[in-house]
């Protein structure tokens, strides 16, 4: 794409200048669909965002819109809900769900789980699990929280996740020390950030 020349001054501006102008320029669009309707044959390198992602400014590689490397594409942050169990056992706390990109990303996650507040000592454990793998990583535990105050931890991991995959996680507790009298508690949040790689 050439330079575009400045106007001289009480010139007529001609569709060929404006034209250029055009093509210079990040194009707004109100969502995907609205971008390949309008934009039929993007040029490869060529700028555009979307009303659906603010901040996010997208190139055409000569296959997809995609952000450059290291973009944030994505977060997100939750509150960790009482899970109020009375019984051992894995349970979500929570589930994050998150649309699939369609370019690989690297997630980064962190969680601040607070569990116990039972009338008398509790013990568990905390993991992630990972939709794009389908399993569980590293169990943080056991934790411990005497009666009536909470054993708090934090943990933060990333990951890869490839192109039109699930990037949703979840937090997973397993209370080891739970019953009817002793009713396991959990509070906290979690976070998320995606980044095009």
């Amino acid at each position: 794409m050439p330079l575009v020349p400045h106007v001289a001054p009480n010139t007529t501006i001609t569709s060929a200048w404006g034209n250029l102008v055009s093509d210079h320029v990040i194009s707004r669009f109100t969502n995907a669909a609205q971008r390949t309707s309008q934009l039929t044959a993007p040029a490869t390198g060529q700028l555009t965002t979307l009303d659906t992602a603010p901040g996010v400014v997208e190139f055409w590689n000569g296959t997809i819109w995609r952000p450059p490397v290291g973009a944030i594409v994505g977060r997100g942050t939750v509150t960790v809900p009482d899970v109020n169990r009375t019984s051992n056992g894995l349970v979500d706390a929570p589930i994050i769900g998150i649309t699939p990109f369609a370019y690989p990303v690297s997630m980064v996650a962190t969680a601040h789980v607070q569990g116990g507040f039972g009338s008398a000592l509790h013990s568990y454990q905390m993991d992630f699990y990972l939709h794009s793998i389908a399993a569980g990583i590293a169990a943080l535990g056991p934790i411990q929280a005497g009666g009536g105050a909470f054993g708090a931890v934090s943990y933060v991991h990333s990951w890869p996740v490839a192109a039109g995959v699930d990037p949703s996680w979840r937090v997973r507790v397993n209370p080891s020390t739970a019953t009817a009298g002793n009713a396991f508690h959990t509070g906290g949040g979690a976070s998320w950030v995606a980044y095009a790689t």
